[in-house]
């Protein structure tokens, strides 16, 4: 089981049983998929740097997913479901697609406040994201 706790990237996922712990604070650590693979959602926890949960009442969230040194984006700004605005929680269900190619790919989530600023979870680097075949 994944413990808990807060990066210095900004990102963590509660463990649980029906969702992928996406856990940046322990090295190399990343998400593994099936090639195929739908369920279970990715869900995360966003904080500031102060290791408070980002307010997301109103603003969207975006998914972001390319294969490791490449630009071309896999997956471009899909809809997030914000699943807690108060305490920075959200989900981003897999679609059809997403995961028919295996290998290693990077991602991450972007924020959207009501203002228009934009801020990227995490904020330095992406997410591993490993497909498998």
């Amino acid at each position: 089981m994944v413990e808990p706790g807060i990066d210095r990237f900004g990102l963590h996922v509660e463990p649980s049983d029906n969702a992928l712990c996406v856990e940046t604070n322990v090295p190399r650590r990343a998400t593994t998929l099936q090639r195929g693979d739908t369920a279970p959602p990715i869900r995360a926890t966003l904080y500031d740097a102060e290791g408070n949960p980002v307010n997301l009442v109103g603003a969207t969230v975006a998914f972001f997913m390319r294969r490791v040194r490449q630009r071309t984006l896999k997956i471009d700004s899909a809809p997030v479901t914000v699943v807690s605005p108060t305490e920075g929680q959200v989900s981003y269900a897999w679609q059809a697609g997403d995961t028919n190619e295996p290998g290693v790919y990077e991602a991450r989530f972007a924020v959207t406040y009501p203002g228009g600023e934009v801020e990227s979870f995490p904020n330095w680097r992406w997410h591993e994201v490993t497909i498998k075949p």
